[in-house]
């Protein structure tokens, strides 16, 4: 696995252990083996994030792209986290594990702050570190 898969993988249990509702949005085509060739599906938004979450309580979406090494982000990626933001969701960046929890803490809401303790504790299946769960 690459470590983007790695840190998309440790960002949706530690959501999902702290009663987020989160998914990994798969954005990629469908291969078509007889043209060998990715076929995008024209309903597609461009700029989804990689993660996608509902936070519990409050019911606000939460939308992570996870960015690795030299990485960055698309325009599609940056006005669609701009217009979320706008909107009054929750749409950042994960470059490392660390620094999606201190971003998702940073963006809660004062009625959303409960959920701090748990993000801190961590499922932390997080990339090169040995699995806790949740106590």
């Amino acid at each position: 696995m690459s470590k983007a898969n790695d840190l998309t993988k440790a960002i949706v249990n530690t959501l999902n252990a702290c009663g987020f509702k989160a998914w990994r949005n798969n954005s990629t085509g469908v291969y078509d083996p007889i043209k060998k060739v990715f076929r995008s599906n024209a309903c597609q938004l461009k700029g989804v994030p990689d993660v996608l979450a509902i936070i519990p309580t409050t019911g606000r979406f939460l939308g992570v792209e996870v960015k690795i090494g030299k990485d960055k982000l698309s325009i599609h990626q940056e006005l669609f986290m701009e217009e979320a933001n706008r909107k009054g969701a929750l749409s950042l960046v994960a470059t490392d594990y660390d620094q999606f929890i201190t971003a998702l803490i940073h963006g809660l809401e004062s009625d959303e702050m409960y959920l701090v303790d748990c993000l801190l504790r961590g499922y932390v299946d997080k990339p090169t570190t040995a699995k806790r769960k949740v106590a």
